[in-house]
């Protein structure tokens, strides 16, 4: 399934309620770029169960960003991280993961399309790489320059891992693998891997 065309296009945040530093940050960067977001509203006198609205909402979406905070290694917080990417999947939207740099927190998430260490505030709203990443979500590919060190194209290191994903790294020494969480994990793939211009709709895991 497609991505559902809407004007402008929805993206569905995945992330902790008491994450405020990431819900601001989010707010800045879609706002300036004119996308729709969409919380879930759990605190919001929204009744059970939620699985239904969540797949409805994530079925008007163009993509899924996920927004990893310390909120979400414990509690019931996880598990519904993991349902949201899941139906993401299902559905073929990308799924970018989002990290803030300095902290490795203990949520994998399967099926990742993108990995990004983000800082900590926005200076402007169309900071490299996340306009990138936004953009992505408005036409629904990206091209990566085979020489940039900023965004590549990453593989997973570890043997029973392999996951496939585009990456901007600001500090590798706590950069891990969206998918496994393993540190010092993430390698450099070349050109020759074909997945330049990659339709992130069409990624295969």
């Amino acid at each position: 399934m497609q991505p559902v065309a809407s004007s402008p296009p929805q993206v569905f945040i995945a992330h902790s309620k008491d994450d405020k530093e990431g819900e601001l940050f989010f707010t800045k960067l879609l706002g300036a770029a004119g996308l729709k977001q969409y919380w879930y509203p759990y605190t919001e006198g929204v009744l059970p169960p939620h699985a239904p609205g969540i797949r409805k909402a994530i079925d008007a979406s163009a993509a899924v960003f996920v927004l990893l905070s310390k909120g979400m290694e414990q509690g019931h917080t996880r598990p519904w991280i993991g349902f949201e990417v899941g139906v993401g999947f299902a559905l073929k939207r990308p799924v970018w993961v989002f990290e803030p740099v300095g902290e490795s927190i203990a949520v994998p998430v399967p099926f990742a399309t993108g990995y990004v260490q983000r800082v900590e505030a926005l200076t402007t709203a169309r900071t490299f790489p996340y306009t990138d990443v936004v953009q992505s979500v408005l036409t629904g590919e990206i091209v990566v320059d085979p020489n940039s060190t900023v965004l590549f194209l990453a593989k997973c290191m570890e043997a029973d891992c392999s996951a496939t994903f585009l990456a901007h790294v600001l500090n590798p020494t706590t950069a891990r693998c969206p998918v496994c969480r393993r540190p010092g994990t993430i390698g450099r793939l070349s050109q020759a891997n074909g997945l330049l211009g990659v339709k992130l709709t069409e990624w295969t895991w």
